[in-house]
């Protein structure tokens, strides 16, 4: 695989930083922000939890849209198959996949429940269950690198 146009070289460090990007934020998520639920009062809970979906929403929004927005403009201009017969942009887009529907299925609707009152046990489900958020953006991060290393290796 040739990367030498001057956009999708653009395009695919754009990609690649929002998923970075994403990257650090979930590690962050996953060790700091979600364990520190477990040590909120009930009676502060939910003014934190208002003000920490909002101001996450602001964080996570924006690049978590212009990952998907890449990733999915990559997987077109990229969908000729390798030597392996699977092109390496399909590789990196199906996690992306599931990265968005454990999101939609499984976060969204257990920080729904969160946002009406505070929940040892729904707590305890979002962190194990952020993992997988956690391991598939990782995953990506490093397969993406791999990808990338020919038009990162003049820097």
């Amino acid at each position: 695989m040739i990367f030498s146009d001057t956009w999708t070289n653009a395009l695919l460090l754009i990609h690649l930083a929002s998923c970075l990007f994403m990257t650090g934020v979930i590690w962050y998520v996953q060790i700091v922000v979600y364990p520190q639920l477990r040590n909120v009062p009930e009676d502060f809970f939910a003014g934190y939890y208002s003000t920490h979906t909002l101001r996450t929403g602001f964080i996570v929004g924006p690049p978590m849209l212009v990952e998907l927005v890449s990733g999915s403009a990559l997987l077109l201009i990229y969908s000729t198959r390798s030597a392996s017969g699977i092109s390496p942009f399909l590789i990196a887009f199906l996690p992306l996949l599931l990265i968005w529907l454990s999101t939609l299925f499984l976060q969204i609707p257990l920080h729904a429940k969160l946002e009406k009152q505070r929940d040892a046990c729904v707590i305890e489900k979002l962190i194990k269950g952020n993992w997988i958020r956690t391991i598939l953006w990782s995953f990506r991060s490093l397969w993406l690198m791999y990808l990338l290393f020919p038009i990162l290796k003049p820097f």
